[in-house]
C-alpha cells in the first residue's frame, strides 16, 4: 500500500511503498528520508537456533571382496581409457608417419623406378614375341 507525503525541499506529492527507508525526489532530484510513521516496522532479525539433528551413520569395514571388486573396476576404466585414447593416438601418429614416409619414396627413388617401367615392358614384349 503506497503513502503519499510532501518533499521538504520543493513540496512536491512524493509515494512511498513504505518498505524504502528513503528515496529521490522525481522534480528536485533531492534525496529525502521517508517519515518514520510512514515507515513499515522492520521485523526483527531471526536468531540462529542452536538445534543439532544428530542421525546414525551406517559405518562397516571393507572386506577383501570389495578391494578385489574396486581393483577390478579400475583395470576395466584403465582398459577403456587405453582403448579409447592411447591405441587412437598411436595408429594417427604411426599412419601420419608411415604415410609421409611412403609419399616420400618415390621422390627418393624416383629415377629408379622410372627406368623399371620400359624395362618390364621389353622384358614382357621379348617373352611373348610380337
Amino acid at each position: 500500500m503506497s503513502q503519499a507525503f510532501n518533499c521538504p525541499s520543493c513540496g512536491a506529492m512524493l509515494e512511498t511503498d513504505g518498505f524504502s527507508p528513503s528515496l529521490r525526489c522525481q522534480y528536485c532530484g533531492q534525496s529525502v528520508v521517508v517519515p518514520a510513521e510512514l515507515r513499515q516496522p522492520v521485523p526483527p532479525p531471526l536468531q540462529e537456533a542452536n538445534v543439532v539433528i544428530e542421525q546414525p551413520v551406517e559405518t562397516r569395514q571393507i572386506t577383501p571382496e570389495d578391494q578385489a571388486r574396486v581393483q577390478k573396476t579400475m583395470l576395466w576404466v584403465i582398459v577403456l581409457i587405453v582403448i579409447m585414447v592411447v591405441v587412437p593416438t598411436f595408429f594417427s601418429i604411426f599412419i601420419g608417419i608411415f604415410g609421409a614416409a611412403v609419399g616420400f619414396l618415390p621422390l627418393c627413388f624416383g629415377g629408379l623406378f622410372a627406368g623399371l617401367g620400359p624395362l618390364i615392358a621389353a622384358i614382357v614384349t621379348s617373352l611373348i614375341g610380337k
